[in-house]
């Protein structure tokens, strides 16, 4: 497998590996080199069947029913390496609901960020300042204000890491926007990269990706990747990610995203 492709692939195993792990979370490992991850929040996107390789039938039924004893909605995207699992998926009534595009770009090169847009991104490192990011990234993702505990208590677990950098971006000291940093082995992976509805195409992303830019060349240990919704696909290209694949998303939700 390419190489880049396989710094999105283990980010995404370690993000979601360390986020089962956290005590608000449900992780379950599988035999099949699969897993199941919970982070306890009624949206589909927030409860994963993670699998590399093409599933066993029985892979899927299991995580039919630990998702139905917990009541949530899950997602199972279908990556590079579990050709022909659309199939077994289907077969279980896990539909194709959408698809991701993988992306990757490398580290900044010196005097490429220049988007300021008055903004100051900060770094929540304490309970209060997780909490609040939550809670603009809930609503960034256009979700009703309040967002659920189970989202705060991820945030609050991610906050303080070495290896997760979870930064909200303010304009004259009103919150904007946020995303997600995870820093692992072979790379920066960007999660929860959204801004507030009332402050969309004011240059709150391209900001934002600046501070990302800043941030990540300070460890200059691999590519940024992400994986994109169709919507977000113009601007990550603009700001120098190449498309690497198409990641396939199937759940028993019509709303994954």
């Amino acid at each position: 497998m390419d190489a880049l492709n396989e710094a999105v692939i283990e980010n995404m195993r370690f993000t979601l590996t360390a986020m089962g792990s956290l005590d608000s979370s449900r992780f379950l490992a599988l035999d099949d080199d699969s897993f199941l991850m919970a982070t306890g929040t009624d949206a589909a996107s927030e409860n994963w069947l993670f699998m590399s390789a093409r599933p066993k039938k029985v892979t899927v039924e299991h995580a039919l029913r630990f998702f139905g004893d917990l009541g949530l909605p899950f997602i199972c995207p279908v990556l590079p390496g579990a050709q022909g699992a659309g199939d077994v998926l289907e077969e279980t009534g896990l539909q194709k609901r959408g698809e991701l595009t993988a992306m990757a770009r490398a580290l900044a090169p010196s005097g490429e960020m220049g988007f300021t847009a008055d903004l100051v991104c900060e770094a929540a490192t304490s309970r209060d300042e997780a909490s609040l990011w939550a809670e603009v990234a809930w609503q960034a993702f256009d979700s009703p204000p309040d967002a659920p505990a189970s989202f705060a208590n991820l945030a609050r677990g991610l906050c303080g890491r070495d290896d997760f950098i979870p930064v909200t971006a303010r304009r004259k000291a009103r919150p904007v926007g946020t995303y997600l940093l995870s820093i692992s082995e072979r790379g920066n992976g960007v999660y929860y990269f959204a801004t507030l509805p009332e402050a969309r195409r004011t240059g709150v992303g391209n900001a934002m990706m600046d501070d990302i830019l800043r941030r990540t060349a300070e460890h200059a240990n691999g590519p940024i990747t992400l994986q994109a919704t169709p919507p977000g696909l113009p601007f990550y290209t603009s700001r120098g990610f190449d498309a690497l694949f198409k990641i396939p998303v199937h759940s028993l939700s019509p709303d994954i995203f």
